[in-house]
């Protein structure tokens, strides 16, 4: 039986590559771009507006709507990177719309060009007055993590097809979910973006050791092999960054 987990949306800022969407894809069970025609060419680009059609078709992305942020306040839109005077005005926006995107049956988390800022602002003159920052270092750590998660993931060449990374997502349902709880439960300690990397590698060797252990080991009649790989796996060290690993022998990377 599978159980249907959380949906993880990401919303991107325009300018991603190809490959860039597809490593997003990987991970994200939809993601929502932001000033699309920047990113996928003009109107009159008839390939790039096929590839758009392609993409929604396939239920993987989805446009957020030209004049989506018109009912909030520059101010309002400047508390999205923690009231801040050297905030990025669009990364601001990307987080506007992940946080109207969010509901009960999903987590929304903005893919952003540069981290939320931290520290002592360099020009507090400049800083909106009457504010407070509200939940900002839990924000941040939940970016820091998705952020290294993804780069932790393969990014898929021209070679690959959308329906491949779907194809692979339903193959590995249970270790997709289970990444994601491993992720969740990551940003809760509020990591920095090393302590994220290296906990991330260092589970992906664990559970590369294992298999390798469990290979040199197995049975060679197939119905017994598949039993004891899938035991195998249900214990292996570092079995919550199993998704990652399959990626990797998917889609290349190291």
């Amino acid at each position: 039986m599978i159980l249907n987990m959380r949906e993880l949306h990401g919303v991107v800022r325009f300018g991603c590559s190809d490959e860039q969407l597809k490593r997003q894809a990987v991970m994200f069970d939809l993601f929502h771009v932001v000033h699309l025609d920047h990113g996928f060419g003009t109107p009159n680009d008839d390939q790039k507006a096929a590839e758009w059609d392609a993409l929604e078709s396939l239920g993987i992305a989805q446009k957020v709507p030209e004049h989506f942020g018109d009912e909030v306040t520059m101010a309002e839109l400047f508390a999205f990177s923690g009231y801040r005077s050297d905030a990025s005005a669009l990364d601001s926006y990307v987080r506007y719309a992940a946080s109207k995107y969010a509901d009960q049956d999903r987590d929304v988390v903005p893919i952003c060009e540069f981290p939320m800022p931290s520290g002592p602002d360099p020009s507090p003159e400049r800083a909106r007055p009457g504010f407070g920052t509200t939940q900002t270092a839990r924000k941040k750590s939940i970016e820091t993590v998705l952020e290294v998660a993804l780069k932790a993931l393969p990014a898929p060449d021209e070679s690959c097809s959308w329906e491949d990374i779907l194809d692979f997502k339903a193959e590995l349902h249970d270790k997709q979910w289970g990444f994601r709880r491993f992720l969740r439960s990551l940003s809760l300690k509020e990591p920095t973006e090393s302590e994220v990397r290296d906990e991330i590698e260092w589970m992906i060797n664990e559970y590369t050791e294992a298999m390798k252990v469990h290979n040199l080991k197995a049975c060679p009649a197939l119905k017994k092999r598949n039993v004891e790989l899938l035991e195998a796996e249900m214990k292996a060290p570092g079995k919550e960054c199993a998704y990652v690993f399959e990626a990797r022998k998917r889609f290349g990377g190291s």
